[in-house]
């Protein structure tokens, strides 16, 4: 705006000064006088009235206010454009930063060596999952079918992972996971989840599954890592197994909400351990039991209580036959 003020004050004061000097090469009278000094005083006799603006005030004060209304469109005319240009670059730059931000999240959910999930994944979204199976098993809950309602844990652990990197080196052994990270996808369907667990474990969340079903998963799980060899490049194959402990959740439908995702886990863990105990190559799930559950344990399901009572019940799966000379 001062700028619009001096731009007033400049026409206020130059305007009427070359409406009223008449020896201004601007005022008409100076023009045609001096065209007569040039070709002779009586060669063209001209009678010239005063000009009105020199008489009229107030058209050089409109002539000024129209002056200035220009000027100040065309300031006003810039700033709006170099507003929207800011905009514009403000709106771009927020753009590339929610896209950083969601690639950021991405590599952080996103396991760098196999391109599956990360840890970090599971634990962001396996709350949300968790409340649903249990909303699906609530007595009150009409929403939900009454079969595949569970979640099911598959923990994956390569047997004898450390003679790969002893025999062929760390870098074949990152590429074993690599091809064994991608078998195990093309088992597993798009609405489950594949998570590199750790270094040589795979977790597999089965959404909407069937606990009646999980076996026949596990049996596809090992015959997706053991029944055919894995190419190492340069002519060289091997043939490598896993052993997968497995386990459902909600762990007992009658009290869906008593024993966390974590027990779960680590009754999974347990049928791990127990699957690399009993000769690898193999599965164990770990189901309830038959037996009735203690009076003083309902409400907190412990995998030592449930053990101590006799109420875990193992589901044994082989893996596919391989050759004597495997990993």
């Amino acid at each position: 705006m001062w700028s619009a003020g001096v731009a007033f004050l400049l026409v206020s004061v130059a305007l009427p000064g070359l409406a009223q000097n008449l020896a201004s090469p601007f005022h008409p009278r100076y023009a045609i006088e001096h065209f007569g000094q040039r070709f002779g005083a009586g060669a063209v006799p001209v009678s010239l009235p005063e000009a009105p603006w020199g008489e009229h005030r107030w058209v050089e004060i409109v002539g000024g206010c129209l002056l200035l209304l220009l000027v100040w469109g065309v300031m006003r005319f810039r700033a709006r454009k170099e507003r929207e240009r800011l905009e514009a670059a403000v709106a771009a730059r927020s753009t590339e930063l929610a896209q950083a931000n969601l690639e950021l999240q991405e590599v952080s959910l996103t396991d760098p060596l196999t391109g599956v999930r990360s840890r970090q994944f599971f634990h962001t979204t396996i709350p949300a999952d968790a409340s649903q199976a249990i909303r699906a098993y609530s007595v009150a809950s009409k929403n939900y079918s009454r079969d595949h309602r569970d979640l099911i844990f598959y923990l994956i652990d390569m047997d004898r992972f450390k003679q790969v990197n002893d025999e062929y080196g760390p870098k074949a052994g990152d590429q074993l996971l690599i091809a064994v990270a991608q078998r195990l996808d093309g088992v597993v369907r798009k609405s489950d989840f594949l998570i590199r667990w750790s270094g040589e474990a795979f977790l597999v969340v089965c959404r909407s599954a069937e606990r009646a079903e999980a076996p026949r998963m596990a049996e596809k799980l090992l015959a997706a890592v053991g029944k055919t060899p894995f190419d190492m490049g340069e002519g060289r194959t091997i043939h490598c197994t896993c052993s997968v402990g497995w386990a459902p959740y909600p762990w007992v439908p009658p009290f869906v909400a008593e024993a966390s995702v974590e027990e779960i886990l680590g009754l999974a863990s347990r049928g791990l351990y127990l699957a690399k105990q009993g000769g690898r190559n193999q599965a164990i799930g770990i189901l309830p039991g038959d037996g009735e559950l203690p009076v003083n344990s309902s409400k907190h399901l412990r995998l030592e209580a449930l053990a101590e009572s006799g109420l875990l019940q193992e589901v044994r799966t082989p893996g596919p036959v391989t050759p004597a000379a495997s990993v």
